[in-house]
């Protein structure tokens, strides 16, 4: 994704891979973007798909870092924070607001009872939204990247 712009900020995002994942950073407000391809990695197949079509409704957003189309912002339902994420259709690019990033990371270490995947042992933990746990395994990646 090489000559992104912020749809922010309009700063050239710069490209960093954490744990096999590929993600574009703006270095100035520090959003997020993320292809589709790199949202399959999470979960059992269709969870992506599941996720992109809970997505694929909502208000106009920012302009698309790559095509600098408008891009469509949407809420993810049932997760254990409040995301607002915005996604390019054409490009199949997911945007993440550096302010949600910021809300999932002061929450991350009360997460655990409602993510099994980052519950405590023995712990019992809620199940969340499909739509949800895909976005929580990827910002548990991505939201603490340098």
């Amino acid at each position: 994704m090489a000559g992104l712009r912020c749809p922010r900020c309009r700063a050239t995002l710069g490209a960093h891979t954490r744990t096999g994942t590929r993600f574009d950073r703006c270095s100035t407000c520090r959003g997020i973007a993320v292809h589709l391809s790199i949202l399959r990695k999470f979960g059992p197949p269709g969870r992506a798909r599941s996720l992109w079509k809970e997505l694929g409704d909502g208000s106009p957003g920012g302009m698309c870092p790559s095509c600098d189309k408008a891009m469509v912002a949407s809420p993810v339902r049932g997760g254990p924070c409040p995301l607002l994420l915005e996604t390019c259709r054409a490009c199949r690019l997911v945007w993440f607001n550096a302010d949600d990033l910021a809300a999932f990371a002061s929450q991350r270490n009360s997460l655990w009872h409602k993510v099994p995947s980052i519950a405590p042992k023995g712990a019992a933990a809620a199940d969340p939204s499909d739509e949800a746990r895909i976005v929580v395994e990827l910002l548990d990646v991505i939201a603490l990247a340098p």
